[in-house]
């Protein structure tokens, strides 16, 4: 994920990816115009981005004072120093399955810590002994997506008008 949204660090993204060229470009001369033709930005770019790994870009960008993270598989993330740093990997216990890795609350507070509770799942992180039960338990008792539940059907609300 690079930064590059403002004017001074899409300044200092065109210098650091040897384009400054781009920067004089009247399609990407300042935030609005390279949204507008971003599709031709992104084919600009990509051709120096594949240039190098995503570990010397960030650390090059970051050198140059452009922002930059890598965006992690879900796998990676779990490893991550900063992840386990911040305590975005938490463990919980599941009500049905067994101690499952989970994503951490983002929201940090020193005097009113965030708790997780039991059965927050991340999908990738079962482990495979813990999927066995799944497959014998009754229909009413498995687990639906986490998208399954957000997108149900809500009940009906009556439409509030002000008389």
């Amino acid at each position: 994920m690079i930064g590059a949204a403002n004017q001074t660090n899409w300044l200092r993204f065109a210098k650091t990816i040897d384009r400054p060229d781009l920067a004089a470009d009247p399609r990407f001369r300042n935030n609005v115009e390279r949204m507008r033709h971003f599709d031709e930005l992104i084919a600009a770019v990509t051709p120096e981005i594949r240039k190098r790994s995503t570990q010397e870009w960030v650390a090059t960008l970051d050198a140059a004072g452009v922002p930059v993270s890598p965006v992690l598989h879900v796998g990676d993330m779990h490893k991550d120093p900063q992840a386990i740093a911040r305590g975005m990997i938490a463990e919980v216990t599941h009500s049905v399955l067994c101690p499952v890795k989970t994503l951490g609350n983002p929201l940090k507070f020193s005097k009113t810590p965030v708790e997780l509770g039991a059965g927050r799942l991340c999908w990738v992180s079962i482990p495979a002994r813990c999927c066995s039960p799944m497959a014998t338990m009754p229909p009413k008792l498995t687990l639906s997506s986490p998208w399954e539940r957000f997108n149900a059907p809500r009940p009906a609300t009556r439409n509030r008008t002000s008389r």
